[in-house]
């Protein structure tokens, strides 16, 4: 669609926006005609604003996750201009999709937006392929990533399921923070009106399978209690709640203070320190680079803590679990204040089995930061690993208390919730917990169904 033509629509006409997310991320209007956005990172926003409904975004948040190797002003400014490109886009029918009324806040009219998850083949037609959803949206940005890497796999596993419900919730096209009542979907503000017949139809998927005697049979089963337990640290360890709740600000303006400190003095690493960054997809390059600066710099030069922690990161994903502790211990040590080094070993721990220590260096987090978002939320992960779903449920009261939005504290504290006997407060919180974010109404409904039961 030429920049003239800006949707050739009426005032009074409803347009609905289809994203298609699989391959080639494409915009398309209910009147077949693609959006031109020429800017990679709006697109970017345009997704993740449509595929992370429920939530309100704030800009600070969304510079964040897409500009994460800026200075807040710079992110601030590139937001503000990503914004601008998909107004021009939208034309006169932007304030139809996009919400920006408040100064702070970025949303989308979920009414208006469609998400289409199949593409010409169709998921049903062939294996689903978790590299193609939104293949097309290279923005380099890790955050970011993180989050894309989390929705493929969560679609892949929908993809993947027996379950015709399910399986259908992959083809339909309508938004995902649908209006439209459905009796396979959670309704956010009734979550529990449906009726015993509807409930005992409704999907049966992962979480039921890991969790429904647990809630049945906690107070009889320690080996059944045990086994959800190990699910939900599994399912946890797989799902990256981490991403949209990364601390960036100060944590990462002071990493690229030492880097450009590093820089300054060892302009020969150049290339080695721009290659020591978080890249998943590809650990070793990571070692290799962080490797040769660790090598190259003394530990007086604070960059090495950086580049240790980033190193151990790396060690982590490909899970060789010592070497990286080694590195995060070593971090510690030139920097014992390094709450991203101390984050990594506590986290480390956790997988590991080691809960005590864990718990001890999420504390030096938290000492350090008291409003560590993520170090509250993985306490209580690692409390209710170790079955003291008091503590459990506490660490992740103080989560809420910290981020009012986060999702996921509210779904597993109603795990913990369950699993202490406070039905009708883990009812609430499964709730919530739909109602703020649509991509986990079907697991807070087969845990819901499971406690109704």
């Amino acid at each position: 669609m030429d920049g003239e033509a800006h949707l050739r629509l009426a005032a009074e006409e409803a347009p609905v926006l289809t994203l298609k997310c699989i391959g080639v991320f494409q915009a398309v209007l209910s009147t077949g005609e693609t959006v031109a956005i020429n800017s990679m990172k709006s697109k970017a926003l345009l997704a993740y604003l449509a595929l992370a409904p429920g939530m309100r975004h704030t800009r600070e948040h969304l510079a964040a996750l897409l500009w994460d190797r800026s200075d807040h002003e710079h992110a601030r400014a590139s937001l503000r201009q990503a914004v601008a490109v998909l107004r021009k886009a939208f034309g006169p029918a932007a304030d139809r999709f996009l919400v920006t009324s408040d100064p702070e806040i970025i949303a989308l009219n979920q009414a208006r937006i469609k998400i289409e998850l199949t593409d010409s083949a169709g998921i049903g037609e062939r294996a689903y392929d978790r590299t193609e959803f939104l293949a097309s949206l290279n923005v380099r940005s890790e955050p970011f990533e993180e989050w894309r890497r989390e929705q493929a796999a969560r679609i892949e596993t929908l993809a993947a399921t027996d379950d015709q419900e399910t399986h259908s919730l992959l083809h339909r096209s309508e938004s995902i923070n649908s209006t439209v009542a459905s009796e396979e979907l959670i309704e956010p503000d009734n979550v529990c009106s449906q009726s015993s017949d509807r409930r005992t139809s409704r999907t049966r998927n992962i979480w039921q399978n890991r969790l429904r005697n647990v809630f049945l049979n906690f107070r009889s089963s320690a080996l059944m209690l045990a086994v959800a337990i190990a699910g939900i640290a599994y399912y946890a360890a797989n799902h990256d709640t981490q991403g949209s709740l990364k601390v960036h600000g100060g944590q990462h303006a002071l990493d690229l203070t030492r880097k450009a400190a590093a820089l300054k003095a060892h302009p020969e690493l150049a290339k080695p320190v721009e290659r020591c960054k978080y890249d998943r997809d590809d650990p070793q390059k990571t070692i290799k680079a962080c490797t040769i600066v660790i090598d190259a710099v003394e530990n007086d030069v604070l960059y090495k803590a950086v580049a240790l922690t980033v190193r151990g990161t790396a060690h982590r994903w490909e899970a060789n679990y010592e070497p990286a502790k080694e590195d995060f211990a070593q971090a510690i040590l030139i920097d014992p204040a390094y709450y991203n080094a101390q984050h990594g070993i506590a986290y480390t721990y956790y997988l590991t089995g080691d809960h005590e220590r864990a718990l001890h260096h999420y504390q030096q987090v938290k000492d350090i930061l008291p409003t560590h978002v993520m170090a509250h939320y993985r306490t209580g992960e690692v409390y209710f690993a170790m079955g003291d779903f008091k503590k459990a449920e506490k660490a992740y009261t103080d989560t809420i208390r910290l981020s009012p939005d986060f999702a996921y504290a509210y779904f597993y504290r109603a795990q913990t919730r369950g699993a202490l006997g406070k039905i009708d407060q883990a009812k609430e919180d499964l709730r919530l917990a739909a109602s703020i974010n649509s991509s986990l109404r079907t697991e807070a409904q087969s845990v819901y169904a499971s406690l109704a039961d």
